[in-house]
């Protein structure tokens, strides 16, 4: 991918994400757990949610850099996964600073199903002071291997069935209300 087929990924998400947040259709516990509360939207076919944290002690822009340093690294982002789950991550391709493409393969200790995922991961400032980093799939059919002879096949994994699953995940760090200089609060969508 290019650098502008990134910026074009991540506005398009970004219009996606504001409009989901800027309805007031949200179903929430009201609770809060170990400083997390969350709001929801529930459809027929898929649940949206975000959860949101303050974090004291910390910038935006610290937040979203250590962020930034795991989630744009295969090995680190596959330790964020739980043990029960068998993960290979690749990365595919470096665009530039601020994005990245990966290959990720979910295997369950329990079964021999997987499902896989072509993603950007993207990281940019926001007008409001914050920053977002984004998770948003492409499409697979731009994974393609270069063979020897110089032609090209599917590049993803012959032994995974063609399962794959769509990826729409991120968050905004941002300095809120009571938030002063060194505060963050985290909001996280995960579709």
């Amino acid at each position: 991918m290019t650098v502008q087929e990134c910026h074009q990924v991540a506005i398009e998400a970004y219009q996606e994400i504001r409009a989901f947040l800027e309805s007031n259709n949200y179903l929430s516990s009201g609770h809060e757990l170990f400083g997390w509360t969350e709001q929801r939207r529930e459809a027929l076919d898929h649940v949206k949610f975000t959860l949101k944290k303050r974090f004291v002690g910390t910038t935006p822009a610290q937040m979203s850099a250590r962020a930034w340093r795991v989630v744009s690294s295969p090995q680190d982002l596959a330790g964020l996964y739980s043990s029960s789950m068998r993960v290979s991550l690749k990365l595919v391709q470096v665009v530039d600073d601020h994005n990245v493409i990966m290959y990720r393969v979910l295997r369950s200790s329990r079964t021999k199903k997987a499902v896989q995922s072509l993603f950007l991961v993207s990281r940019f400032h926001l007008d409001s002071g914050g920053y977002m980093v984004l998770f948003r799939s492409v499409n697979r059919n731009r994974l393609r291997r270069l063979n020897y002879d110089y032609t090209l096949d599917r590049a993803w994994d012959e032994d995974v069935e063609d399962k794959w699953l769509d990826m729409f995940t991120w968050f905004v760090t941002y300095s809120g209300e009571a938030c002063y200089r060194l505060c963050s609060r985290v909001l996280s969508c995960f579709w």
